[in-house]
């Protein structure tokens, strides 16, 4: 598994190196970039990790290179470094999705803990995201009449109850269950209920059903 990756995007060559060597030290992988341009000219869509970048530079300024990654799709978590830290930017930089916004110079063990609270929170939503994605496939294998049955079962009822309701044979019913337990690849379709809901998934019946 790669190694999340930290860009350093600041044009002070000092602060550059000095936040490489000691992000490396706590085992990222580091990437620093002396403007904006040269960041987003060398960026990998696919990179995993945060960005510490400086507010002002010249050329493109911190908050035009987050409006930049915006616009791009890509939601890499941001924490700006600053040597003016004035309230109106980092309401502006907040609210364009920054996850912190830290004023230089900035003790080494805070800079730290808030660049592995960052990427431990996008690894976390990572992962809940493939969860959800794979979840959602299987789910989108049902039948409408097995995502019925499914929501009334995770409601608790019986297949004998479910197949009252529905007009079914019991036996019908059983082999839909059956079905449902084999698409979504689970054998406790509480379980799996709990694991669609963490992931922010509703399971409810189709509106032809409601």
């Amino acid at each position: 598994m790669n190694r999340p990756t930290v860009f350093v995007v600041d044009d002070d060559a000092a602060i550059r190196y000095s936040l490489g060597m000691l992000l490396e030290t706590e085992g990222y992988s580091v990437q620093t970039h002396k403007s904006g341009e040269d960041f987003l000219a060398a960026f990998d869509h696919g990179s995993q990790g945060c960005v510490i970048l400086d507010l002002r530079m010249p050329g493109m300024g911190g908050l035009e290179v987050q409006a930049e990654l915006t616009r791009r799709g890509v939601h890499l978590p941001i924490i700006f470094l600053s040597g003016v830290g004035d309230i109106p930017t980092t309401v502006d930089a907040m609210k364009a999705g920054a996850e912190d916004f830290l004023t230089k110079p900035t003790e080494s063990s805070v800079l730290i803990g808030k660049v592995r609270a960052v990427v431990d929170k996008a690894e976390h939503l990572k992962d809940l995201n493939q969860e959800s994605d794979e979840l959602r496939a299987r789910l989108n294998e049902l039948t409408d009449r097995e995502r019925e049955i499914l929501s009334m079962a995770i409601s608790g009822q019986s297949s004998k109850g479910i197949a009252q309701q529905l007009g079914l044979s019991q036996r019908t019913v059983e082999n839909h269950r059956l079905r449902i337990n084999k698409k979504l690849r689970t054998g406790n379709l509480l379980e799996f209920y709990h694991r669609a809901a963490r992931c922010g998934i509703e399971l409810e019946p189709p509106a032809r059903y409601n």
